[in-house]
């Protein structure tokens, strides 16, 4: 099975799955390949444009903090793609027009994953949650598969001990927290529909 990756992070729950093989694509080039691998890390903001989808709860990426650092005058926000939840969490929280771009020569503003403003503002909406980044999807797989492939992923990251930002099991506060930022994101992004597994 082939499993799209952008972010060597992304990587490691699944060190102890054998039947997984990562194919490295950019975040912005996500979207187009979806649905010609079994598995793949994509940004939340575009969930609501792939059609119907099942999301594993296991291996999301969540990041404790966002912070909006501007650099000098400008709209142009550096960020890992134009529909990452870095851009349109700093589009939504700041109402302003931000142009994404991944070019940091070009980049007026920048979004990290720490704590900082879009923290604060991200807790006005929905309380003490961590921010949901990406998580793994499939458009192709049985159900009973991906159920397979979900338990394989909670033991292969269990015997690592891996911390946050990437989760073993998303959880009661990790489903509520995707749930906000779909909810945030409806009048932009559009209504996601899936499943979760």
């Amino acid at each position: 099975m082939e499993l799209a990756y952008s972010e060597e992070r992304e990587l490691r729950p699944w060190a102890k799955v054998k039947t997984v093989q990562p194919k490295r694509v950019k975040e912005e080039e996500v979207r187009f390949i979806v649905d010609k691998v079994d598995l793949a890390y994509v940004p939340v903001p575009l969930l609501p444009q792939l059609g119907e989808i099942s999301v594993l709860s296991n291996g999301a990426v969540f990041a404790k903090g966002m912070s909006l650092s501007r650099l000098r005058d400008g709209k142009r926000l550096l960020v890992p793609s134009s529909h990452s939840t870095h851009y349109y969490l700093a589009r939504i929280l700041t109402n302003e027009r931000w142009i994404p771009t991944q070019d940091e020569a070009l980049a007026d503003a920048r979004v990290q994953e720490e704590e900082g403003d879009l923290s604060a503002m991200w807790r006005a909406k929905c309380g003490d949650l961590p921010i949901p980044i990406k998580v793994v999807v499939t458009t192709r797989l049985e159900q009973r598969k991906a159920l397979e492939v979900k338990v394989e992923l909670r033991r292969s990251a269990s015997a690592l001990e891996l911390e946050d930002p990437l989760t073993k099991e998303m959880g009661l506060r990790g489903r509520k927290a995707l749930q906000c930022m779909l909810d945030l994101c409806a009048p932009l992004c559009g209504r996601a529909n899936f499943i979760l597994l």
